[in-house]
């Protein structure tokens, strides 16, 4: 059995693994539990769940306005994804997560409605506007790539382009307000 001790970065909350041979091994966010070896009287740690590191590229399912859905590859930062989800604003947008299920969430413009993106599909109550992207996600909310059957059943899901007037998309914004 391999065993790794743990430096913890103060600034970030990131954590260094490291081997019992001091070689960097991979930083990532952790959970680890300390447990001293008293047998041999000396303090090494052992690392007993460790996430993966994110996924670097993650295969998601892309969803255009008046377009079939088209699965594609997203660097997965913050940066790439908000460029991503601001296809079509002037600036870079924020990105707002809507979760489908424990296992996939769509990443979309946050403030779609509001720079006045294309309306692009019905979700419920509510109207997505401009670009937006069916990802997987584990269960510590990381975004991942979409396995097949996923991309499958969202494509099918998202099939059928909807012709949405920008008045309904601006009705479905003011739907959340109460004014007196």
């Amino acid at each position: 059995m391999r065993s790794y001790t743990a430096d913890k970065y103060q600034d970030k909350g990131r954590h260094n693994l490291q081997d019992t041979k001091n070689e960097t091994f991979v930083k990532t966010n952790i959970y680890y539990k300390y447990e001293p070896i008293t047998a041999t009287c000396c303090y090494r740690y052992f690392i007993y769940e460790v996430l993966q590191m994110k996924e670097k590229t993650i295969t998601v399912l892309k969803v255009e306005p008046m377009k079939a859905p088209v699965p594609c590859r997203l660097t997965n930062d913050l940066t790439s994804l908000q460029e991503a989800v601001s296809i079509g604003a002037d600036t870079r947008g924020l990105i707002e997560v809507i979760n489908l299920d424990e296992k996939t969430c769509i990443l979309c413009n946050e403030e779609g409605k509001l720079i006045g993106l294309t309306p692009n599909r019905r979700l419920g109550c509510d109207v997505l506007c401009g670009v937006f992207y069916v990802v997987g996600q584990d269960r510590n909310s990381n975004f991942t790539s979409l396995a097949s059957e996923q991309q499958k059943a969202y494509s099918a899901y998202f099939a059928t382009p909807e012709i949405i007037s920008y008045e309904e998309a601006a009705e479905t914004l003011l739907s959340g307000f109460y004014i007196c």
